[in-house]
C-alpha cells in the first residue's frame, strides 16, 4: 500500500487532523476486525481491497509511498501511478526509502526511474519525512 506508516508518524499526522488509510487499515473498518473480515470476503477480498485502495487514493491529498527493498513493492507501484497520473499540483507524492542498497538503474539513481520521478520528494529516514509533511501542511 502506498500509504504506510508507523505509529509515530501516524501520531505526527493525526495531530495535524490528518487522516492516515492503509489497505487493511482503512477509516471504514475497524482496525482490530480489519484481517477478519476482509476474509470474510473470500473471492471477493481482492476486489473489495482493489475498490477500497483506488478509492481512498482519488480521495487523497498525498501519498507516502515506501520505497524499500530490492524493488518497489507492485502494489506500491500501480497506486503511485495511479496517483501520478490523477494528482493536481497541489496534491504530492512522497516516497521514503530507508534501504541502503541501490535500486534504479541509472547512476545516482535511489529507484526505478518510473518511481523516482513520480515522486515529488524522496526522504531517507522518518525525521526527514516528518520535516518535509510539515512542510506540506
Amino acid at each position: 500500500m502506498a500509504i504506510i506508516l508507523g505509529e509515530q508518524t501516524k501520531r505526527f499526522l493525526t495531530a495535524r487532523t490528518v487522516t492516515t488509510c492503509s489497505p487493511s487499515r482503512c477509516p471504514e473498518l475497524k482496525s482490530d476486525v480489519a484481517s477478519i473480515e476482509i476474509e470474510s470476503f473470500g473471492e471477493k477480498a481482492k476486489h473489495d481491497i482493489f475498490s477500497r485502495c483506488k478509492s481512498h487514493l482519488d480521495d487523497a491529498d498525498i501519498v507516502i509511498a515506501l520505497l524499500d527493498g530490492s524493488l518497489v513493492d507492485d502494489g506500491t507501484a500501480w497506486e503511485t501511478g495511479y496517483f501520478y497520473a490523477r494528482k493536481s499540483p497541489e496534491q504530492k507524492i512522497i516516497g521514503i526509502r530507508t534501504d541502503f542498497r541501490r535500486a534504479g538503474e541509472s547512476q545516482g539513481a535511489v529507484v526505478n526511474a518510473m518511481i523516482e520521478c513520480s515522486c515529488d520528494r524522496i526522504v531517507r529516514s522518518r525525521e526527514e519525512l516528518m520535516g518535509t509533511v510539515s512542510k506540506v501542511f
